[in-house]
């Protein structure tokens, strides 16, 4: 079930019920405290450095998704600058947690937006490559639950995806490559499964119309099987296919990019991937 303040939320309808609850309230303040953080990081994303150093290697640059960089420090200076109290910002749990921050030098930062286009939480990856976690996300709060929440979606919105569909990939670097070569149709699963609550929301907000594009290797192919299998049985008049990897044009199945991020990185256009079977 869902409370009417959920719904019209969902669907981006003002309402004035009265008094708000203290829940109602505390949503409210980490709306706002996410905002504050995505207009501070903004801001960082003309600067320079081994963060933006990175995005321009990975060839992550697009118009879209919004990937920057701060320290945790200068992070809480700005925020605290603009009259937020530490111990506030602490418990939100959307700048870090008791032993894990989602803003550093050596990371850089993805704003996730809810399908409004409203920030509710960060996804964190470092530099180094050979970090044991590639992408960390922001824990659950009231406003961010992974299984309702799909990177992109609003952008998609916007870009008919009710008209052609949506494709549905796995991380944020993949979504990154698909905007860079102007394919806008698209969103993230962002580490976690692709969930019923993930196609109801697609059916509720009109999309009939699914291009299911995990990642490649075996782990991808598991959660892709799951999903036909257990999934898709939410979307009754829906239409879901998966794209399929570029396997025709490596010698070795060995050498396939085990993901679209990793093919893309060098394309010119969108025309290789749209050209994928499905």
């Amino acid at each position: 079930t869902e409370t009417i303040p959920q719904l019209c939320d969902m669907l981006g309808i003002q309402i004035k019920l009265g008094d708000r609850s203290p829940a109602d309230a505390a949503k409210i303040r980490l709306k706002k405290l996410a905002q504050d953080i995505t207009d501070i990081l903004v801001s960082q994303e003309e600067c320079s450095g081994a963060p933006y150093d990175y995005i321009r290697e990975r060839n992550w640059e697009q118009d879209g998704i919004t990937i920057s960089s701060i320290s945790e420090d200068v992070l809480m200076s700005k925020l605290i600058d603009s009259g937020w109290d530490a111990s506030e910002i602490n418990r939100s749990m959307l700048v870090r947690t008791k032993n894990f921050s989602y803003f550093d030098d050596d990371r850089i930062t993805f704003v996730i937006k809810n399908h409004t286009g409203r920030p509710v939480g960060f996804i964190t990856r470092p530099l180094d490559n050979n970090a044991i976690n590639k992408y960390v996300n922001s824990p659950e709060t009231a406003i961010y639950t992974k299984s309702k929440i799909l990177l992109g979606l609003s952008i998609a919105l916007r870009n008919d995806a009710r008209k052609n569909g949506i494709y549905i990939v796995e991380g944020p670097g993949d979504l990154a490559q698909l905007y860079r070569l102007g394919i806008k149709n698209a969103a993230a699963i962002c580490g976690t499964a692709f969930t019923e609550h993930h196609i109801l929301l697609l059916k509720s907000l009109g999309i009939r119309k699914v291009f299911l594009n995990l990642d490649w290797d075996n782990a991808g192919h598991l959660a892709t099987q799951r999903v036909l299998e257990n999934t898709i049985k939410a979307g009754t008049g829906m239409s879901v296919s998966v794209v399929l990897p570029p396997s025709e044009s490596f010698e070795d199945c060995n050498d396939m990019p085990k993901d679209p991020d990793e093919w893309l990185m060098d394309k010119k256009n969108a025309d290789a991937y749209l050209g994928l079977k499905t």
